[in-house]
């Protein structure tokens, strides 16, 4: 089996600053039996995050304005993560929901971190029913 990464860049309307980068994994491997001459081509997202708190957060690459929502619970707790602006750092921040922080819109959000780096990361986001910071383990 063949393994691999696979960078793209969509531009929508034409535009050059709303590129989206898109890195996907891609396995290919021979399929048996009858149709053994064909191979069979499995694509994947490379970076999938998986909100396992009690609250929605908010995800946003470092030096862009765009959050996606990776909102709570067991079953829809998970989104895949695409890089914003291919010419920005590619580092991830998070935050809790807007209604849940008294922190100022920059204030909220966490110190950047790298999602290419395996690894255990401690982050503090800001919270309006906690006292002090909440630490998150990413």
């Amino acid at each position: 089996m063949d393994t691999g990464k696979v960078e793209l860049r969509l531009k929508r309307s034409g535009f050059a600053r709303q590129s989206r980068r898109m890195e996907v994994g891609v396995a290919i491997q021979p399929v048996r039996g009858k149709f053994h001459r064909s191979k069979c081509i499995t694509i994947t997202p490379r970076y999938v995050i998986v909100n396992q708190t009690g609250f929605p957060l908010q995800a946003r690459q470092e030096g862009t304005a765009t959050s996606v929502t990776i909102p709570c619970g067991s079953s829809h707790n998970c989104v895949v993560w695409h890089w914003t602006d291919p010419r920005k750092r590619h580092n991830v921040r998070l935050a809790l929901e807007p209604g849940k922080t008294r922190a100022s819109w920059h204030d909220r959000w966490s110190g950047a971190f790298s999602i290419d780096e395996v690894g255990d990361t401690v982050i503090m986001m800001e919270s309006e029913e906690s006292t002090g910071p909440i630490y998150a383990d990413v």
